[in-house]
């Protein structure tokens, strides 16, 4: 038998309350939807929420094929 709404709609907030810092499930609740009204109210966009980190990364530029994470690592570790 299919979940209703209701059933869904809990299970998400309890999901919600467990990966956040709030006290109950109410209050991680009310601090998602305010986030979300909030971000619907200035206009946010995923992209343009993300546009400085594409910018960075165009700056930084392309990966280099040739580089060995794991010498970089082992590099940096006997240094400690």
């Amino acid at each position: 038998m299919p979940k209703t709404a209701t059933a869904e709609v809990k299970e998400i907030v309890r999901k919600l309350a467990d990966l956040s810092d709030a006290d109950s499930r109410d209050e991680s609740l009310r601090q998602e939807l305010l986030d979300r009204l909030n971000a619907f109210e200035r206009g946010d966009i995923l992209l343009e929420r993300l546009k400085y980190i594409m910018q960075r990364s165009d700056e930084i530029g392309e990966v280099d094929p040739d580089f060995d994470v794991k010498a970089y690592l082992d590099e940096m570790w006997d240094e400690f």
